[in-house]
């Protein structure tokens, strides 16, 4: 009963996330399409960036909301190489700064390694959804710190935001699948967010933290192995080989298939 009563309340909070960018969407391509004669280039411009940070908070929602589907359905897969996190982080913070100019990041990587080994999708779905909580939290703040230390094995990586901060008693259960803070109400969220991040740390072998002073503080740490040891469970299967077959030509090369992935 308490997993369905979460499930409804999820699928009700993620309708509202939907909406509300898909109602700006449709009201400013109203407003174009009533005014477009007397449309300023400026006001032109304006309006478009309205349609287009609406778009990218909506394929963030679905990124989100795509990847804690397959954690929990156990068909999450990894797909490691080389990637920079610096330039991760600073392509993150564009993105948010798309959708809330006014707001400002402090930002220190300076001391990050160039590369870094593991899944740059899913460590861009963890940074966006730290910056954007930062961001959607931030209360009467406008800025946050980011900041990003290396000993040689270990990354640490901080977002640290000003704005109002985690309740005491809800600290323990703010990655909880599905929980809210008891002070987050009418802030638009789903509850999967910080879940999908440790679950993502974890499985690149890492660790977060959180701490937090509500009404004034949050702070989340990563901290991550340079190179992580992935479980071969979860990374993709090797391509299939077509075998020749009696009616293939004789002289017919086989071809790799891609796997399919659920």
């Amino acid at each position: 009963k308490e997993l369905n009563r979460l499930q409804n309340e999820f699928v009700s909070m993620v309708s509202h996330e939907f909406r509300t960018p898909l109602t700006i969407i449709d009201g400013t391509a109203r407003r174009i399409e009533k005014s477009f004669a007397k449309l300023t280039a400026e006001d032109a411009a304006e309006r478009t960036q309205k349609i287009r940070s609406s778009v990218l908070r909506l394929t963030l929602l679905i990124e989100r909301t795509l990847d804690a589907a397959r954690l929990a359905s156990g068909r999450m897969r990894i797909n490691p190489a080389g990637y920079d996190l610096k330039a991760l982080i600073n392509e993150a913070i564009e993105r948010q700064q798309d959708i809330r100019p006014d707001f400002t990041f402090s930002v220190d990587t300076s001391a990050l390694p160039d590369t870094l080994y593991g899944d740059a999708r899913l460590m861009d779905n963890v940074v966006t959804n730290l910056l954007s909580n930062a961001v959607k939290y931030s209360g009467d703040s406008s800025h946050a710190d980011v900041r990003g230390s290396f000993d040689g094995e270990t990354v640490t990586l901080t977002v640290h935001d000003y704005g109002i901060g985690i309740p005491r008693e809800d600290l323990a259960k703010i990655s909880d699948r599905f929980f809210r803070a008891s002070n987050a109400g009418g802030i638009q969220g789903t509850g999967i967010g910080m879940n999908l991040v440790r679950s993502l740390i974890d499985l690149h072998q890492g660790h977060m933290t959180i701490e937090s002073e509500e009404g004034e503080w949050t702070k989340v740490s990563l901290k991550l192995p340079v190179h992580p040891e992935f479980d071969l469970s979860l990374l993709p299967e090797p391509p299939s080989v077509t075998e020749a077959t009696d009616d293939t030509p004789s002289d017919h090369t086989p071809v790799a298939c891609p796997s399919h992935q659920g």
